[in-house]
């Protein structure tokens, strides 16, 4: 027996069961049938270990989590807020600071772990069906079978039809593609992706330092790559950070392959002794770094949200919060749909969503790619008008307020 459904989403990170939470409780969309599927089974947030993988939340996407119930669990559990950030160039004299007062704001963001994120979005959700049985979560099971021209007939119409792993199949007015960089649900869609490859791994770990992070979050650039030191909450302490450190991949290997005291002292250098010596390190974990972008953002009934849509450079930890904007304006669209009786898949929502988002994210892929591109720089002239630029930014108050917006 096929169930029927309006909305499906594939994907169940957190921007996939932030969407899911987002309909499910919005006035205008809480009455849908909302289908997510998730091939992974969520691990519980541990509160004795920290998650590798940090988001920085801007201020933006707190007011969403916020809206939707989550932030007040987020906060209960660990997140970090950061009033500074301090960036400079590893190959010059050039330095720029961000300070929350640029912005008159309580603070820049706050760095959270994706476990946190995760726990508190469950938690929400699992109170989301308590109160309708209108929203479906379907963890560890993947999609096996998607053919974007190939719609079942049912008694509301034609709609799309999904085959899972557990053999249970699926039809839908509206397919949300929130599966990640490698989206199967982009490429059974047909849409086309610019992408290259950077030639640079991140390392990510948590990494205890000598000297208190100050709720600071601390950039340096070089040649090879930008290291980040991004502050964590430990009990009070400010000893722990999270470490993003994007190098040449060939580099990458050889960091990869150095005991935990040697990679210690090896970061001790590259980041200058800023916070002291690296006094640990816990598990390293290397992840290849990409930038992708999809053409179309929908196509016939399937529209495509968060890492499935654009992939960008870790550089300032933009990504998940493009991803939370692209779920806050598909949310407004699909309700704007709902109280003027549109179909879900009707091409007028999608553009919209599509017109809005698209130009926001190509600004800032451009602009992180000039980042990496003007850093990257071995040229003598380049590094020279880097470095008078930073110190330029640093003493306009105006320049530093728009760039403060754009990275948090």
């Amino acid at each position: 027996m096929t169930s029927l459904f309006d909305i499906t989403l594939v994907g169940g990170g957190i921007i996939g069961r932030a969407l899911a939470l987002g309909l499910a409780t919005h006035e205008q969309t809480r009455h849908l049938r909302i289908a997510l599927i998730d091939g992974n089974t969520p691990t519980p947030f541990n509160p004795a270990y920290y998650d590798s993988r940090v988001v920085a939340l801007s201020a933006r996407s707190q007011q969403f989590l916020d809206g939707v119930g989550a932030w007040q669990d987020i906060s209960a559990l660990r997140a970090c807020p950061y009033y500074a950030m301090n960036v400079w160039d590893g190959d010059g004299t050039g330095r720029i600071c961000f300070s929350s007062d640029d912005i008159h704001a309580p603070q820049l963001g706050h760095i959270v772990e994706s476990s946190v994120i995760m726990s508190s979005l469950n938690t929400q959700l699992q109170q989301a069906q308590a109160q309708a049985n209108r929203l479906r979560i379907l963890e560890g099971v993947t999609v096996t079978h998607f053919d974007i021209n190939n719609k079942t007939a049912t008694k509301e119409g034609r709609m799309h039809t999904l085959q899972l792993s557990d053999h249970t199949t699926l039809a839908t007015k509206l397919v949300v593609g929130v599966d990640g960089a490698r989206s199967f649900i982009r490429e059974q869609a047909g849409i086309a992706t610019r992408d290259w490859s950077y030639g640079h791994n991140a390392i990510v770990a948590t990494v205890k330092t000598q000297s208190p992070h100050g709720h600071t979050a601390w950039q340096r650039f070089t040649q090879t790559g930008p290291i980040a030191l991004l502050p964590l909450e430990n009990n009070g302490k400010q000893d722990t950070c999270s470490l993003v450190w994007s190098v040449d991949t060939d580099k990458a290997a050889q960091l990869m392959a150095l005991n935990n005291a040697d990679f210690c002292a090896a970061l001790t250098r590259e980041t200058e002794h800023t916070l002291g010596n690296i006094e640990q390190v816990d598990e390293r974990i290397s992840v290849p770094l990409h930038q992708r972008h999809a053409k179309r953002y929908f196509n016939d009934g399937v529209v495509l949200v968060g890492d499935a849509a654009h992939v960008i450079h870790p550089l300032a930890g933009l990504g998940a919060n493009l991803g939370f904007a692209d779920v806050s304006t598909l949310i407004t669209e699909l309700a704007r749909a709902s109280e003027r009786g549109l179909a879900f898949d009707h091409p007028q929502i999608l553009r919209r969503y599509e017109r809005q988002r698209q130009g926001e994210n190509l600004a800032v892929m451009a602009a992180m790619e000039a980042f990496k591109r003007t850093f990257g720089a071995n040229n003598m002239l380049v590094r020279y008008a880097r470095n008078i630029g930073l110190k330029q930014c640093d003493q306009n108050v105006m320049i530093k307020k728009i760039m403060t917006q754009i990275m948090c």
